[in-house]
Parts: structure tokens; sequence; C-alpha cells
């Protein structure tokens, strides 16, 4: 599955969040194990995050809701609000201001 990989990478990191939900749906399709892909963009500025957490704290950064984002995403809005805790707890922030202001630091920095 390397071309799935690739894919991957390419739709995380050109902020496709869509796109690169439905490339992690297919191994599953295909009745492949879930696996928790990362993205090498991901593991640069996030090393802290899988690569579907990055596309989420994205998304939540730019001011979505859980539910706006669960749609965007094709997963359940608990899956969000989980997500999210997680990634609150890794990155050892408490709010989303914090978290877009964490996002903004390490994505538009030169």
């Amino acid at each position: 599955m390397p071309h799935l990989d690739q894919a991957l990478d390419l739709h995380t990191r050109a902020g496709a969040e869509r796109d690169a939900a439905r490339v992690r749906r297919r191994p599953r399709a295909l009745g492949s194990p879930r696996r928790r892909a990362t993205s090498k963009g991901s593991v640069t500025m996030w090393p802290e995050l899988t690569a579907s957490e990055v596309a989420l704290i994205r998304l939540v950064a730019q001011g979505l809701t859980n539910r706006q984002t669960a749609e965007r995403l094709a997963v359940a809005p608990h899956t969000v609000s989980s997500d999210l805790r997680h990634a609150f707890t890794e990155l050892g922030i408490t709010s989303r201001i914090e978290l877009a202001r964490l996002v903004d630091a390490r994505e538009h920095r030169e």
C-alpha cells in the first residue's frame, strides 16, 4: 500500500482533509487492519500527533465546530471530541484559542 501512503501524504500536506480521510478508509474497505499513518510533513511540524489528528487540529484551529469537523473528515463527532482531547494533552494546551495560536506559530513561520 505504498501508493496509498503517498496519496495520504500528499492530501495531508495540501490540506485536503476530506480526500485524506477517504484514503485512510480505503485499506479498511479492502479488509486490512486499521493503522495509524503519519504524514512526513506532519512528523516535521507535529511529531506529537498522527496525520489524522493533524488534519483535525487544522480544521478546529480554523474555527470549525466538532460537528463541522466530523462532517469534513467523515468521522463521528465523538471521534473528533476524543481525538481533540488527546491532541490537547499531547500539545500541552487546554483551549481552542491556544490551539489556533500554536497552529499559526508552527505552520506560518518563515
